[in-house]
């Protein structure tokens, strides 16, 4: 088990996503090269409570055709939970990390269809996070190998 808030580099973070998912695709160019991961409680608690008031004051919180489709939730949660995490007055935050253990990808559900969701890299693996529902759920096996075009800000 990993420690909370350990630091990873991009090759580490990519490893392990095309190790989960082998038929997902990177892009070639990280953005940030060393990413700090959050943990499960901080994701569940704070995070989680902060992204509902977020969605709730911008009338956000329900589905729509335009511009509140899937992949719009789970853009704003990744790039809102980097936004909250770089404001974060913890000690135990290595100053090192440029930005946060978190994507947003696509991938097949087993009853939706194309679906956009959140992957937290949380004890050493990338755990999915449903950021409509802000519950954190396993893939299916099918479902695994339909991950793709992944986004880690």
């Amino acid at each position: 088990m990993s420690t909370p808030y350990a630091l990873y580099t991009w090759a580490q973070l990519e490893a392990k996503m095309r190790e989960q998912f082998p038929l997902t695709q990177l892009g070639s160019d990280p953005m940030n090269d060393r990413y700090c991961a959050a943990t499960r409680g901080w994701v569940g608690g704070p995070f989680s409570k902060y992204f509902g008031e977020y969605l709730t004051a911008r009338g956000d919180l329900k589905w729509r055709k335009r511009g509140n489709q899937c992949e719009h939730f789970a853009l704003r949660a990744a790039l809102e939970a980097v936004q909250l995490f770089s404001q974060a007055d913890d000690p135990n935050i290595p100053a090192e990390a440029e930005s946060l253990a978190v994507a947003a990808c696509k991938y097949k559900s087993d009853t939706l269809g194309w679906h956009e969701v959140n992957l937290w890299f949380l004890d050493e693996m990338w755990v999915p996070w449903e950021p409509q529902t802000r519950a954190f759920f396993e893939f299916s096996e099918v479902e695994r190998f339909t991950v793709q075009k992944p986004i880690i800000p």
